[in-house]
């Protein structure tokens, strides 16, 4: 499961359901690099050269919209936060708004290329902000 940090693109399986949870990081990642909401912000805005208003910001605007989803997505699988915690924390108003943007974000990968590099940058990111 190491396919995040060589810089190829992980298969599908990664993407998958475990313990009810859907998966965009193998539990091996999660696991070993237990996050914080405020890694994944910092990881997030680094990547894509966002401020943290942008990701708790209103705008629908592509592709600030899609990086949000990426930040949302990655905080509900990289931290033990619930749902509602992190639809809280990107100024959300409820769960439902990260369900969705997990769902997205997971059906985007594996149809996709260029939103698999774009997660795989912002996992490569938070890996460094750890080190």
């Amino acid at each position: 499961m190491t396919a995040y940090f060589n810089h190829e693109l992980p298969e599908t399986s990664t993407c998958l359901k475990e313990n009810g949870k859907t998966n965009l990081a193998p539990a091996s990642l999660v696991d070993k690099y237990g996050q914080t909401a405020e890694n994944v912000m910092q990881a997030v805005c680094e990547c894509f050269d966002l401020d943290r208003e942008d990701l708790s910001g209103k705008s629908k605007q592509q592709p600030l919209a899609w990086h949000r989803a990426i930040a949302m997505a990655l905080t509900y699988e990289m931290t033990p936060l619930s749902l509602s915690k992190v639809a809280r924390i990107y100024g959300r108003a409820d769960h439902g708004t990260v369900i969705h943007a997990g769902k997205r974000v997971k059906s985007n990968m594996e149809l996709f290329a260029d939103p698999r590099k774009d997660v795989m940058k912002v996992i490569r990111k938070i890996k460094e902000l750890k080190s």
